[in-house]
Formats: C-alpha cells, structure tokens, sequence
C-alpha cells in the first residue's frame, strides 16, 4: 500500500512538473522555443523535490503536457 503510494506520489510530481514547464513554453513569444526536454524535467525533479528520475519517465507526461497546451506531441522527445 504504501509502494503504491510512493509511486502515486512520484508520477504526480512529474507530471506537474511536465504540465508547468510546457505551459510556461507555450507562453514564450518564440515558437522554436515551445518545447520542453526530458533534461529540463529531471532537472527540476532532481533540484526542487530530490527524486531521480530517467527520461523514460518523463517522456510520456511532457507528450501529454504538449498535447494539451499545443495540440501536438512533443518534437524535442
């Protein structure tokens, strides 16, 4: 239960972290800077919350997070 939890936990956070980081893209006035790296989300997880994550694990929440604020997948991933 308490694994679930964790893992619950830790997916939330990067998928916050993904939501965030490609909202605030999709607010910059230069559309070839619109995209977020699986680097910059496991920079920020590793800096603001101490978890290590692997690109693998942020992948599909930045494709979502770009398929929500720019209708698109990401073309960076």
């Amino acid at each position: 239960m308490l694994a679930n939890l964790r893992t619950r936990r830790r997916n939330r956070l990067i998928a916050d972290t993904a939501w965030n980081l490609a909202r605030a893209a999709n607010l910059n006035d230069q559309p070839d800077q619109r995209t977020i790296t699986p680097h910059q989300v496991i920079d920020h997880m590793w800096n603001q919350h101490l978890i290590r994550i692997t690109a693998d694990e942020a992948r599909p929440h930045i494709d979502a997070a770009h398929a929500h604020w720019l209708g698109t997948t990401n073309p960076a991933a």
